[in-house]
């Protein structure tokens, strides 16, 4: 792959991840959240259609932002139904008594950083 190739891949994986880090109040409306998905599924066809077209594997890139923003909001809906809450960034937050919240945020940033890249690193060879 080219250099260009994998900055662009690079740069959609961290997409997520800088709203969900710096921007999260964004992600907690509704709208906002809508808007992700929405942006999400349009990258997914964007990817399709370059598979098709170009025969690269983008398509499997292009998926780790719809797999984040699922996975932020299934990991908030149990967080919200097991605390009945919703979960504090925790980020330069050293404040007791929210563990769980810190528990929430490393396992969403782990599995949308560790899954998208296993999912891609499998499954390569099929689109390549």
């Amino acid at each position: 792959m080219n250099q260009a190739l994998i900055f662009m891949m690079m740069t959609i994986w961290l997409f997520p991840f800088t709203i969900f880090m710096f921007y999260r109040i964004f992600l907690e409306n509704k709208k906002g959240l809508t808007a992700m998905y929405i942006l999400s599924i349009i990258l997914v066809i964007l990817g399709l259609i370059m598979v098709i077209r170009y025969k690269t594997p983008m398509f499997l890139c292009m998926l780790g932002p719809l797999f984040f923003f699922s996975l932020y909001d299934i990991a908030t809906r149990i967080f919200v139904a097991r605390y009945n809450r919703k979960p504090i960034d925790t980020g330069y937050n050293w404040q007791s008594g929210i563990f769980a919240d810190r528990v929430y945020n490393i396992t969403v940033t782990t599995l949308g950083l560790i899954l998208p890249i296993l999912i891609f690193a499998l499954l390569y060879d099929l689109f390549k």
